[in-house]
């Protein structure tokens, strides 16, 4: 950070020396306030464009010009005019990172249905020896904050062993549909910049509450919304941001939008996939899914021999078939969810060594009987009993249900039997815990 050295009176000497007694503030914040005031330049203020609400509903129409959102910060990320990929804001520029893996340095004015900028300054500046994963970099950057009421800015510069990314296609479908068919995109040992922002749990009406990240390769060629990374010997630097100021767009399409509604759920959804099986389509099961599908507003994908689980009503949520070739438009959906909810499924309809190779992703087993494990098909957590009478439940507890579902398990952990039968009748011991339905 910068250093100002300059003359001053005594008398202002003595002025600044007993309001900073008053308010117990460092001098160095009272003068950097003054500064901020009179030159106009926000200081640890986060500038937001829309709501995440309205982008839940669609409103994917230009809010504020690229030009108009630098001269609020030189740091930051968000979107294009109708998604077209993910914006990353570093040192003053605009990048735009697009489906197809290209990235772009903004130079002529463009739109932005949803963005957060700052004027970067950090109040911190650490090192992390090693982060073996995403989550690891989060517990690490979690150490840097000292609330959980304050929104927060992260820089984070260094040799990453690997980064997995993804990036919005083009589209006007709703945002749940569309962040099903994200492509992904891996880079090893490639040197870059994660920009992030980190919001609060009571933002989540107008913001992505938690961790948020873009990444930006050093050489401007790679990039994405970030999903997982890996590294070693990182700076991390951070700003503690008091102040935030809103923009809201005044277009027919958000002034119209039913922003009633809390659609903190639904930007959770986006990530989520249903795999329905041969039992999702009996007639009882088949209303309760559509029940959870409908509330929710979830993407799904089923097996041919889960034709009928989903009504016509609920087309816009049903992503296709997926078979025993991996081929099919509904296969790219699937792979997309890092979590998948299976419901009625018996991996005989789709074997899970095509679709969940590598099992790096928890899987939701939700079924009358119990999961058949192997080494793609394993199971974070087994619902299992009648399947009508435990998604009901589900779909009223449906806020966060990767949550729910997990603490769930947790809780029957100390009722689980030691052993269990499998679905081939099969005894062995329980690998994890077991949820049973009533």
């Amino acid at each position: 950070m910068p250093t100002l050295v300059c003359p001053i009176s005594q008398s202002l000497q003595n002025a600044l020396q007993k309001l900073s007694r008053e308010t117990r503030e460092p001098i160095s914040h009272l003068v950097s306030s003054a500064l901020s005031q009179f030159t106009g330049v926000p200081l640890h203020t986060l500038f937001q464009v829309s709501t995440s609400g309205a982008l839940v509903q669609g409103v994917y129409q230009k809010a504020v010009s690229s030009h108009l959102l630098l001269h609020h910060g030189d740091f930051g990320l968000g979107t294009f005019e109708n998604l077209d990929g993910e914006m990353v804001v570093l040192e003053g520029a605009i990048y735009q990172v697009r489906s197809d893996g290209t990235v772009t340095k903004i130079v002529e004015d463009v739109g932005t249905p949803f963005a957060v900028v700052v004027h970067f300054v950090a109040d911190q500046d650490e090192q992390i020896s090693n982060a073996t994963s995403f989550q690891d970099l989060t517990e690490y950057c979690d150490r840097y904050r000292g609330s959980n009421n304050l929104f927060y800015a992260f820089r984070v510069d260094g040799h990453f062993h690997h980064v997995h990314t993804r990036a919005m296609r083009a589209t006007t479908a709703p945002l749940a549909q569309a962040a099903a068919v994200q492509p992904e995109f891996n880079f090893d040992d490639v040197d870059g910049t994660l920009v992030g922002i980190w919001a609060p749990q009571f933002s989540s009406a107008i913001n992505v509450a938690g961790y948020h990240f873009h990444f930006l390769s050093a050489d401007r060629t790679k990039g994405g919304h970030l999903l997982d990374c890996s590294g070693s010997n990182l700076r991390v630097r951070v700003e503690r941001l008091n102040d935030l100021h809103l923009s809201l767009p005044e277009s027919e399409e958000f002034l119209r939008a039913d922003l009633l509604k809390d659609t903190s759920k639904e930007l959770a959804y986006a990530e989520q996939i249903r795999l329905l099986g041969l039992l999702a389509s009996k007639p009882q099961n088949a209303v309760a899914v559509h029940e959870l599908i409908e509330g929710g507003k979830l993407p799904v994908v089923g097996t041919f021999q889960a034709a009928g689980a989903v009504s016509m009503n609920l087309f816009g949520n049903f992503g296709g078939r997926v078979g025993q070739i991996n081929n099919q438009p509904a296969d790219e959906i699937l792979a997309a969810g890092d979590l998948v909810i299976t419901i009625g499924y018996d991996p005989v309809e789709y074997w899970p060594s095509i679709w969940n190779k590598g099992n790096k992703r928890p899987i939701v087993h939700l079924d009358a009987l119990p999961a058949d494990i192997d080494r793609s098909y394993s199971p974070s957590v087994e619902l299992v009993g009648d399947i009508a009478s435990t998604l009901r439940p589900l779909t009223a507890r449906r806020a966060h249900p990767r949550q729910d579902l997990l603490a769930r398990a947790d809780e029957s952990r100390g009722n689980s039997p030691h052993f269990r039968r499998s679905g081939r009748d099969r005894a062995r011991p329980c690998a994890r815990p077991v949820a049973t339905a009533p």
